[in-house]
């Protein structure tokens, strides 16, 4: 965002994202997203555009949620190479001062190649990777060698897709 030349402040929510569920991992971003917009707006946030994510990862027909531990990343990241990763990133966007709310998801894969056990252990020995959906960070130098094809907006990835944040912000400030 800052990239972007937006001022923004972070509120944490403090939402129990895994007390939300539902099979389709679409809609569980969907539901997550919203849930974060409910909370914060609850906390009677002044005149702002608030805006509120989530992303979910689906590997092979699984959710790839956040890693228990570095053993855990390193299964994540062993069988990456194997299927696409899919990610489905919702974006609410809200005006305070009018009311007005606009969301959107995104979908995007990522294909990986094989990735070598070196890099596999670096990635798992650094326990920011344990607060991150499916055990990494796609811009990760480490990573990046081994990215093999990104389909749809890259920034999905990263977990604010900002051309869909950018239509949103112009739909609820028109």
């Amino acid at each position: 965002m800052s990239k972007a030349g937006y001022q923004f402040e972070c509120i944490s929510p403090n939402v129990d994202e895994d007390a939300i569920t539902h099979p389709d991992f679409r809609e569980l971003s969907k539901m997550r997203a919203r849930a974060k917009a409910k909370k914060i707006l609850e906390m009677r946030v002044a005149d702002a555009i608030v805006i509120t994510s989530d992303q979910v990862l689906l590997w092979n027909g699984v959710l790839r949620e956040k890693p228990k531990d570095a053993r855990q990343i390193k299964e994540f990241l062993k069988d990456y190479h194997l299927y696409p990763l899919e990610a489905a990133t919702t974006v609410v966007v809200t005006n305070t001062h009018t009311g007005r709310q606009a969301e959107g998801t995104d979908e995007t894969r990522l294909y990986f190649r094989k990735i070598p056990e070196a890099v596999i252990k670096q990635i798992a020995a650094d326990p920011i990777n344990l607060e991150r959906g499916g055990g990494f960070a796609s811009e990760d130098p480490l990573l990046k060698p081994y990215v093999a094809k990104i389909e749809g907006d890259p920034d999905g990835f990263m977990g604010l897709p900002m051309g869909l944040l950018e239509d949103l912000i112009r739909k609820v400030s028109a």
